[in-house]
């Protein structure tokens, strides 16, 4: 199975904070993730810091390694389903901050 982000290309220059969010002090990832067949999944993953900084470096480890992830998760059939909010297998909490 084939699967691409739909931003892939490099992220822009005039947004350091593009795919983020901080929701009460919390930064956030979020991304789109396209199948062949024709769904899509939108993710949102907590980077688990108050500090921008890792937060840029932990989605740019994230989106990175979004082809592999995205085999990996579970396809949900309705739009409602919940989309898991953290990845076991890429926890950012494991990320080395430097």
């Amino acid at each position: 199975m084939n699967t691409h982000l739909d931003s892939r290309p490099a992220l822009p220059a005039f947004n350091p904070d593009h795919h983020m969010w901080n929701n009460n002090g919390t930064w956030w990832c979020h991304f789109t993730v396209h199948r062949d067949d024709y769904t899509a999944e939108r993710v949102r993953v907590s980077l688990r810091t108050r500090n921008r900084q890792v937060a840029r470096r932990r989605r740019d480890l994230l989106i990175a390694a979004v082809p592999r992830i995205a085999m990996r998760l579970p396809h949900t059939p309705s739009r409602h389903a919940p989309v898991g909010a953290t990845l076991p297998f890429m926890d950012p909490r494991t990320i080395s901050p430097a």
